[in-house]
């Protein structure tokens, strides 16, 4: 795809008109963010105010943008005697340097305001509108609602096979494949959901004999592409609006049915079907990469700081039970004694510590505790299944905080602290790294909720800190 760049003079009170263009992307790589340059984001042009008449076309007036992907609002260097700064209205959605690189971090629209001066003090205003989307990839796919995944039956790659909800094979990924779904663009939002089964050709398809393109109850099974049926194959998948799930709309629909788990059911092999998208979690769902996106871990816990995804239990002590959503929301995947689901609709959702079994599916490892949900749990699952891991007393922490710093931890990983205690060590509170700046670490966690709260704040408020455990995720 050629890009197709508006240049602009801005001059006073000028407001520019953006020309609509086609907008497509096809194959199965992510594409390239310079291919994906567009004036079609159906968004309102760059707004240019300006006190004289400087030169602002070195600034693209919209562009978009896939997930996690990077571009620039400049499309060529800032002109000799003029400066420029960048700020975005939406950090979350779309993040911009002082060079005025963008990097996407979830779907939605931003607008980077651009502020350009010159040596004589007249500016001149200007905002490039970002739209940004799903990306394509390997993703395993949960229903909100259950917390099971769209499953194909069986795991057999055959035409018109149905597709189900199955809990994930913890402990043997290699069968995981019938739950394992390529996304390829097909045109902005919208895709061809490509099962991993065998020969990893066959697509999520509407099953027009048991209910008509737009009907309710019309199944989803697997079936070969094919260009004169392309409808049936293809599907808008959009961002809801508790801002971390998706919905997957069928073209056939006009996009107004969903894909939908039959009668909100939470029971394994429930068939899966379209219908009309009431915005319930049955009907919405959750896309967990393949590989671990540390920028979905931090996305869900920014959205979710202060609050209850209802796929997981409560507790009055929940900060394990957050990072462990964080970090699945990523792309760790249940894996041995690390899981969690649903036993019923009924679940009770504010479960005492003595019922979690009653209402909940959850693994137990050493002690008889839950990684899941426990400190101590998780500090003795994870100590064998973290990339790696690294064990700091507070003294060596404040003695040496540059160097700590400038380890290989990051975003999306996860910071532990261990207190000393009379009858020995006591696993206290578990918190994942959201931010890294400046020189220090920023933690975002639940039971007393906090977002992005930095070193200095965040480890004061515990007393007698032996321990800091620092666990590398990706």
């Amino acid at each position: 795809m050629s890009k197709k760049i508006i240049k602009a003079m801005a001059s006073l009170f000028v407001v520019l008109t953006i020309v609509a263009s086609s907008f497509n992307v096809t194959g199965n790589a992510m594409a390239r963010a310079d291919d994906l340059v567009t004036n079609n984001v159906g968004l309102a042009g760059g707004l240019v105010e300006a006190t004289s008449s400087i030169d602002v076309s070195f600034i693209r007036t919209s562009f978009i943008l896939l997930e996690h992907q990077t571009y620039s609002v400049l499309n060529r260097p800032v002109p000799v005697g003029l400066s420029a700064t960048f700020t975005s209205s939406n950090p979350d959605v779309v993040q911009v340097n002082a060079e005025g690189d963008v990097k996407a971090m979830r779907s939605g629209t931003a607008n980077i305001t651009v502020v350009v001066s010159n040596a004589f003090g007249e500016t001149a205003t200007m905002r490039c509108v970002i739209a940004v989307y799903m990306a394509s990839g390997l993703f395993y796919i949960k229903n909100k609602n259950s917390g099971q995944y769209l499953t194909v039956s069986n795991g057999i790659d055959a035409d018109g096979q149905n597709v189900i909800q199955t809990k994930m094979d913890a402990n043997n990924t290699s069968n995981n494949s019938s739950r394992l779904w390529r996304l390829t663009h097909v045109g902005v939002d919208r895709f061809r959901i490509v099962s991993q089964v065998g020969s990893k050709t066959r697509v999520l398809t509407l099953d027009l004999g048991t209910g008509g393109a737009n009907g309710n109850a019309t199944n989803l099974v697997i079936d070969t592409y094919s260009s004169s049926t392309s409808d049936q194959h293809t599907f808008a998948i959009r961002l809801n609006s508790d801002l971390y799930s998706y919905r997957i709309a069928s073209k056939s629909s006009n996009y107004n049915k969903v894909a939908t788990v039959a009668s909100a059911s939470c029971d394994v092999n429930s068939n899966v079907f379209q219908y009309d998208y009431n915005g319930s979690m049955n009907d919405e769902w959750i896309f967990e990469p393949y590989e671990y996106i540390p920028d979905r871990a931090v996305n869900y816990a920014r959205v979710n700081y202060n609050s209850h995804v209802y796929t997981y239990p409560l507790f009055e002590g929940d900060c394990t039970n957050f990072v462990s959503q964080c970090m699945l929301a990523g792309g760790r995947h249940f894996k041995n004694e690390w899981y969690i689901y649903k036993r019923s609709n009924s679940s009770d959702l504010t479960p005492e510590d003595s019922l979690i079994d009653e209402n909940w599916d959850i693994g137990t490892f050493s002690n008889d505790v839950s990684p899941w949900i426990s400190v101590k749990g998780f500090y003795d699952f994870w100590t064998e299944e973290a990339v790696y891991y690294d064990k700091f007393t507070k003294q060596q922490y404040e003695n040496n905080p540059g160097t700590i710093y400038n380890m290989n931890y990051d975003v999306g990983d996860v910071v532990q602290v261990i207190q000393s205690g009379f009858l020995g060590s006591v696993y206290k509170h578990t918190m994942v790294i959201t931010k890294k700046e400046n020189g220090d670490y920023y933690f975002t966690y639940h039971s007393n909720n906090r977002l992005d709260y930095n070193w200095d704040t965040a480890i004061p408020a515990f007393t007698n800190v032996e321990y800091i455990v620092f666990y590398k995720m990706d």
